[in-house]
C-alpha cells in the first residue's frame, strides 16, 4: 500500500490485465505501473499493446504517492519526488 492506493483509478495488476486482455476495456489512457521486473514490465507491455500510454513504472520499494483530481479519482502519481499525470495506476 501507498498513500492514495484506495483512490478510484488504482487497480491491481491482475485487474488491469483482465480488463485489457479478457474484456478489451481500457479504463484510462495514461497509466503508471507499480511493481518490479519482470512483472511490472509484463503488465506495462500488455497495457501498451492494448493502447495505453504507460508514463511511468515504479519499482517495488520506492517512495510513491497518488493524488486525486477534482473528480476524486486518481490524477497524479509522485515517484521519488517526480510527478506524472495519470488516469490509472
Amino acid at each position: 500500500p501507498f498513500p492514495g492506493w484506495t483512490l478510484p483509478g488504482v487497480v491491481s495488476a491482475r485487474a488491469a490485465l483482465i480488463l485489457a486482455n479478457e474484456w478489451r476495456v481500457l479504463p484510462g489512457r495514461r497509466w503508471a505501473v507499480v511493481g518490479g521486473a519482470p512483472d511490472g514490465d509484463d503488465v506495462a507491455a500488455a497495457l501498451r499493446l492494448a493502447g495505453a500510454e504507460v508514463v511511468a513504472i515504479a519499482p517495488t520499494g520506492v517512495a510513491l504517492a497518488a493524488a486525486a483530481g477534482s473528480d476524486g479519482a486518481v490524477a497524479e502519481i509522485v515517484i521519488e519526488g517526480e510527478r506524472f499525470a495519470v488516469d490509472m495506476i
